[in-house]
């Protein structure tokens, strides 16, 4: 019994470690597996674990292997998670700026360097940086990380913006264009806390319509009338 309880308390654990680690909710699982959020919430308290399938769905869901659930460290899986997103992300950027140094490289041969405003080409390469880091911020569910790459593109855009029109057209008033950035910069730090929020209370009505939805059956069946044989 003593193994058991033990057995219990590893899965739970994972359980709850595993699916914080890719960004889940208890009732985001419990939709994925065709269970309720109660069931879930059992398992991650050590009440009552998964059955093998169901375990094997969530090992699945995770992409991890079983036998994790039944390990007490996850320090591996985190660090090779890690690693396979950060090269992921890396790989994407380099991309761009392998793109922007095969445009830059052609016009100063062709141009034999007199075309002056080549180096512009890697100014805009920033864009599409801070693109892909909001874009890869919001596969793997990293809310700050996406407050932090959005407002890294507002800034990056507004820059280039800037320098490109002070090498062509130098204005004494062009500094005013990062004024622009500040109402977007407030409206992504407020729609940054206002997402969070929803969410929050869109889980909390889908869950009272459930609870609601469930008494409403359960009271037709207790007043269906039961046919005698």
């Amino acid at each position: 019994m003593a193994k058991e309880k033990d057995y219990k308390e590893i899965i739970a654990k994972n359980l709850v470690y595993y699916r914080k680690a890719n960004g889940m909710t208890q009732f985001e699982l419990a939709e994925k597996l065709n269970y309720s959020d109660k069931n879930v919430s059992k398992w991650e308290r050590g009440e009552s674990y998964p059955d093998i399938i169901t375990l094997k769905a969530i090992a699945d869901l995770y992409g991890i292997n079983v036998n994790d659930f039944f390990r007490e460290k996850q320090n591996r899986y985190r660090l090779r998670r890690f690693r396979r997103r950060f090269i992921t992300v890396l790989l994407s950027i380099a991309a761009v700026w392998l793109v922007a140094t095969a445009i830059y490289v052609p016009l100063m041969i062709g141009s034999n360097g007199r075309f002056e405003c080549s180096w512009l080409t890697f100014v805009w390469a920033s864009v599409p940086t801070c693109l892909i880091a909001y874009i890869f911020a919001l596969v793997y569910k990293q809310r700050f990380a996406v407050l932090l790459s959005v407002s890294a593109l507002i800034w990056a855009s507004l820059a280039c913006i800037y320098v490109t029109t002070y090498f062509f057209a130098y204005n004494e008033y062009l500094y005013l264009i990062f004024v622009i950035g500040v109402p977007i910069e407030v409206i992504a730090i407020l729609q940054y806390f206002m997402k969070w929020s929803f969410a929050t209370l869109t889980n909390s009505f889908k869950k009272f319509f459930r609870i609601g939805t469930k008494k409403e059956k359960e009271s037709e069946s207790e007043d269906a009338p039961t046919i005698s044989k």
